[in-house]
């Protein structure tokens, strides 16, 4: 019976190959959400379906993909799925950056930004950096350089410089360049 009722839902009503995987949580799955949450989105195959697409990358995020949880909170705050939700977006990208997603870790630090919440801007860049994400560990630096705490930016430059920032190497010899590009 169990069989029978997942066929009716996937097999049936024009699902997606990528649906269909999303749905198996199997090996993959979470990268199968998100693509079948873009499609969706943009109307790939069948009609726009925002709704569609949230269920989908929030399948995908809550299975891992950091990719999905990062789609479907940039959803909520354009209000792509509804009214704009701020406070969804930072809890969708709160699971994404609890998993393995520097990317939601990076995504949260913005959101952070724009609510005006330093502290859990500082959390979202270190556990960002932490997942080796050269960009939040440049930001973790100069966030916390400029806080005063030196020689906690000197430990986020070091690790973007380990990370191939040739920049963050510079600042830690000393060498700065005028500019901050790479």
């Amino acid at each position: 019976m169990r069989w029978f009722a997942l066929l009716l839902l996937v097999g049936c009503f024009g699902t997606s190959q990528a649906d269909r995987h999303c749905l198996s949580k199997k090996a993959g799955a979470g990268d199968a959400c998100l693509r079948a949450g873009r499609a969706a989105m943009e109307g790939i195959s069948r009609r726009k379906d925002p709704k569609r697409a949230a269920e989908l990358w929030e399948q995908g995020c809550r299975l891992g993909n950091g990719e999905s949880c990062v789609a479907l909170a940039a959803a909520y705050k354009s209000g792509e799925v509804g009214e704009p939700d701020l406070l969804q977006a930072k809890r969708i990208l709160q699971i994404g950056c609890d998993g393995t997603s520097a990317s939601s870790c990076a995504a949260l630090a913005e959101l952070a930004t724009e609510l005006g919440n330093d502290k859990h801007v500082l959390r979202a860049l270190r556990r960002a950096c932490n997942k080796d994400d050269r960009e939040a560990c440049k930001g973790l630096a100069e966030t916390q350089h400029a806080s005063g705490d030196h020689d906690a930016a000197r430990e986020a430059w070091t690790r973007a410089c380990r990370l191939g920032d040739d920049h963050a190497c510079n600042v830690i010899d000393g060498v700065a360049p005028s500019s901050t590009e790479d």
